[in-house]
């Protein structure tokens, strides 16, 4: 099972660092047109801008599978390991509650974004939209195995007191 999860991850970077990297390439090229060529293109900042979307959300769902996302460590590590522990896994339920709600309510801004075309690129709004959607189900599966995990470490930590 933690191979699945390693896996996804690593795709979600993958795709996390093109989308990212299509930025850079796309707004040298839009800079380099206009200065040398005095030619605009007209779609470079919309696909910039969704390329940005899609590339720092997928990136945060792969962040999250290690636990990468920012906290308040230095008030988390003064509690007592039970503590930790037991707060971990609260957290972790409640962040896969919300990010389960955001999915749901998310898509109907996919399904209401379907009907709105982008001016420059001439695509449909809904896939823009879907970024969150997808993040949101991804954070959904990381957090199960952070969950997972939790209650593992919490059973674990139920052994060795019980010694």
């Amino acid at each position: 099972m933690l191979k699945l999860r390693d896996t996804v991850k690593a795709v979600l970077q993958y795709i996390g660092c093109i989308c990212l990297i299509l930025v850079s390439v796309v707004l040298f090229a839009q800079t380099a047109a206009r200065y040398l060529f005095h030619y605009s293109f007209f779609w470079a900042d919309e696909l910039a801008k969704y390329s940005v979307i899609w590339g720092a959300l997928l990136c945060s769902a792969a962040g999250l599978s290690d636990r990468a996302h920012t906290a308040l460590d230095f008030v988390f590590s003064k509690l007592p390991i039970k503590l930790q522990n037991i707060l971990r896994l609260v957290l972790d339920l409640v962040y896969t509650a919300f990010c389960a709600a955001a999915f749901y309510f998310s898509l109907s801004n996919v399904k209401l974004g379907m009907k709105a075309v982008s001016a420059g690129l001439g695509i449909r709004m809904g896939y823009v939209y879907l970024a969150l959607t997808v993040t949101m189900a991804f954070m959904v599966f990381f957090l199960i195995y952070n969950i997972a995990d939790d209650i593992k470490i919490m059973c674990g930590a139920e052994k060795e007191a019980a010694k």
